[in-house]
């Protein structure tokens, strides 16, 4: 539904609810249930549109500002070398087509790069006629990667809160605020004359901005040195792998403080199944409970799943879920669903947790809608920093990487988490 059509919707629900109001004022009486059921709907209706408003006017502004400064950016991939650019950065005369694109990058966001920027088109690139016949995977067909069309949808592979199913925004120019409800409406029951209760829903805007996720690895200056189109692609992989660490670990656990973005674990408001004062292991019963605390609060819509470390993963294969002769587990092998829903495992889902006198062992096991799980992505370009002097007496270089991304939980209900199993 495009922006206008959406705001029509939101005109005529705001038409309705007023109708309903004007029509009992009128007639002199006291809303109806029937009728403030209605109102409580049509206020979520418009909370719901105000989102995809927000959105869309983002997506406007977006290329408002691509026209004013030109088109979109454009690479051409084929001419693009990341290790030619890192060679160049390493020796301090970065040059050529790397060099232009940096340039026109920070000349679009207003900031200059540490280093030099890498387009994302670049990161995402994959290219034909790399010189590998393709035959099954294990004999290379595997090494053959398909087109990638954004930026986030390059990550999302490597992105196992993406997998899960939360909202991915790219492109992004500037800060993004999204309204999302505080309290919601209550219905009351009343006699036939007698008043309702005030019940207005109690909104509020979650924040998005860019923040800076950065991470570093070490290449060979042998490796920088060639330019084989397989090196070219293992170092691309590599730098994404390094953006989406951090991105990950930051969806699940940030802090909320120190520059971090707020995760899951992090937000107020989250449903919590304790296992006991120092800590349980993970049982049947602990899952239910977590997908009850989302259903019991009507938040299971959109892409509901379980996150947990591949621990926890280990130990729901070994836990018994129903005891007999032939023991079933908790996870089996093969196994696409746990209490109904799909379970995916990270590795940045926290396992050093503390509870009671079980000091940083616990796991933490998350279940909730991933739809309500923002991740935005801001700017055309990643900024990469070439340091050849620091690991120098190995022969080595290091590579920094810094991203303008932040994450944003867009309803706390939607999500809750089991911080204290124990995976041994």
């Amino acid at each position: 539904m495009n922006l206008k059509a959406l705001k029509e919707k939101r005109g005529a629900l705001m038409k309705e609810s007023d109708l309903i109001i004007r029509g009992a004022s009128a007639e002199k009486r006291a809303i109806s249930n029937t009728e403030d059921i209605r109102l409580g709907s049509i206020k979520g209706e418009i909370l719901e549109i105000d989102f995809k408003i927000a959105r869309e006017e983002q997506e406007l502004r977006n290329y408002s500002r691509q026209q004013q400064s030109g088109e979109s950016l454009q690479v051409d991939a084929s001419q693009y070398s990341i290790t030619r650019a890192m060679r160049g950065a390493s020796l301090g005369r970065l040059d050529g087509y790397e060099a232009e694109i940096s340039a026109e990058i920070a000349h679009r966001s207003g900031k200059p790069a540490d280093g030099f920027y890498v387009p994302h088109a670049a990161l995402m690139e994959r290219r034909s006629g790399m010189g590998v016949t393709v035959n099954s995977g294990a004999n290379g067909g595997n090494t053959v990667a398909t087109e990638i069309r954004g930026f986030i949808d390059a990550l999302r592979p490597m992105l196992q809160v993406a997998r899960a199913g939360a909202t991915l925004m790219s492109g992004l120019t500037s800060d993004v605020g999204i309204p999302r409800h505080a309290a919601a409406s209550t219905a009351s029951w009343k006699s036939e004359l007698a008043d309702h209760d005030e019940s207005s829903p109690a909104l509020e805007q979650l924040l998005l901005q860019p923040r800076r996720c950065g991470a570093w690895t070490r290449y060979s200056k042998q490796l920088i040195a060639q330019s084989s189109p397989s090196i070219e692609a293992f170092v691309r992989n590599d730098l994404m792998q390094a953006i989406a660490v951090g991105f990950d670990s930051a969806a699940i656990n940030g802090l909320g403080s120190s520059d971090q973005p707020r995760g899951i674990l992090a937000t107020s408001g989250i449903g919590a199944v304790v296992g006991g004062t120092n800590g349980l292991a993970p049982s049947f019963a602990h899952l239910a409970a977590l997908v009850a605390a989302i259903a019991n609060v009507n938040a299971t819509g959109g892409n509901p799943g379980f996150l947990f470390s591949t621990k926890i993963e280990s130990k729901l294969r070994t836990t018994v879920k129903v005891s007999g002769t032939d023991s079933k587990m908790i996870l089996e092998e093969g196994q696409a669903t746990l209490v109904g829903n799909p379970w995916y495992a990270s590795n940045n889902a926290p396992d050093n947790l503390t509870k009671g006198s079980s000091s940083g062992v616990c796991s933490a096991i998350i279940f909730g809608n991933w739809a309500d799980l923002i991740l935005a992505s801001f700017g055309e370009g990643v900024d990469v920093i070439v340091d050849p002097f620091t690991l120098a007496t190995s022969s080595q270089t290091r590579v920094v990487v810094n991203s303008l991304c932040d994450v944003g939980v867009r309803r706390a209900a939607s999500f809750a988490a089991m911080k204290d199993a124990l995976s041994a």
